[in-house]
């Protein structure tokens, strides 16, 4: 399946590819003003992702996202934590470097600002 998941807010420099209940696990929980969805079922997906309008400009990745909630999750994580919960996760990620099996986290962008993602997603 291929989407374009357009107008993806960025505040704190990464958009992080997840199911919804990644956040849950990590105490947090996805507000939908600011977040992406897609409603996918329940496995294992490949994701090829292309970001065309960076500061940096055109970059490119792929990665595994593991769904379990049936929802995609495309957003800055940012978003999704309270203050304190927010300071635990970068720390427990060394700030998104390690977010563990199952997310993609996309950091290239050089900036801040709002992207257009083009996704190309297989079950494996």
């Amino acid at each position: 399946m291929k989407k374009i998941v357009s107008g993806v807010g960025v505040d704190a420099g990464i958009i992080m590819i997840a199911d919804e209940d990644y956040y849950i696990g990590n105490n947090g929980k996805v507000v939908w003003r600011s977040a992406k969805l897609i409603e996918i079922g329940s496995g294992s997906y490949d994701v090829k992702w292309k970001i065309k309008d960076t500061w940096c400009g055109p970059i490119s990745g792929r990665g595994v996202v593991e769904i379990t909630s049936g929802k995609m999750v495309i957003s800055d994580p940012c978003y999704h934590f309270e203050d304190e919960n927010w300071d635990k996760w970068l720390r427990k990620t060394d700030y998104g470097k390690i977010c563990g099996r199952g997310v993609i986290i996309i950091n290239e962008m050089g900036g801040d600002g709002t992207y257009s993602i083009e996704l190309e997603i297989t079950e494996r």
